[in-house]
């Protein structure tokens, strides 16, 4: 297993990812938007800065724009090349590169994390929650958004991937232990994405099926106390 160079894909993420997931008629930019949607819905308080941890090349940084439109909206990544594409694509958004030891300056009342934890070595993630949740607001919101390896259909798509070639999948729990760990409160663990494009006229019945592990993600929202300290 190899690290996933993300430079070289930062040109062409999109595409590959889209062609990845039509193989299984799969729409890529249906599934950035659920997610922003629900991230929506479920944010508490006001949001007035929002950072997407682990942007790449900025495939969702319009849509949190659009979703919260008051808000500044900033990206950072460990590919400088993405974090150039991501910056040319919305000139708005606040850009920053992890790689060159750009840190972005928080608090942030929302982070997001999506399908990012998967590229982080497991021993390298408690180190990357606890960075994630020091740039947390109090009150803030934190969401984590990860492919279920308990999908079979997903572990397909991942092991079939080229972007994936170094991701080792981790479950729900995991990604629920590693927020509390870093000092976060959990607020709801749930899975997602039960029902693929063409039947997304039956989105609306995820909300009772949450709890059932056959989601093709699932995510994890966490809230920062006041009383939070570094671990």
């Amino acid at each position: 297993m190899k690290r996933t160079d993300f430079d070289e894909f930062a040109h062409s993420y999109d595409q590959v990812l889209a062609e990845s997931l039509n193989r299984f008629g799969a729409d890529v930019g249906y599934y950035h938007r659920y997610k922003v949607k629900l991230v929506k819905a479920l944010a508490r308080g006001p949001i007035e800065s929002v950072l997407e941890y682990g942007c790449g090349a900025g495939a969702n940084l319009g849509l949190l724009r659009d979703a919260f439109p008051e808000a500044s909206i900033s990206g950072c990544d460990v590919s400088s090349e993405s974090v150039r594409v991501a910056a040319a694509r919305h000139p708005g958004c606040r850009l920053f590169d992890l790689a060159a030891k750009e840190t972005p300056p928080g608090p942030f009342d929302l982070i997001f994390i999506s399908n990012v934890l998967h590229h982080v070595p497991p021993g390298e993630r408690p180190t990357f929650m606890a960075e994630a949740a020091r740039l947390l607001a109090p009150g803030g919101d934190l969401f984590i958004f990860e492919h279920n390896p308990k999908n079979p259909l997903t572990r397909r798509v991942v092991r079939d991937c080229p972007l994936d070639d170094d991701a080792i999948l981790l479950h729900a729990a995991e990604a629920e232990r590693l927020g509390v760990q870093a000092g976060l409160r959990l607020i709801r663990r749930r899975y997602a994405l039960f029902f693929p494009v063409a039947l997304k006229i039956l989105a609306g019945l995820e909300r009772y099926l949450g709890r059932l592990p056959l989601g093709a993600q699932h995510y994890v929202q966490f809230g920062k106390d006041e009383s939070w300290r570094p671990l």
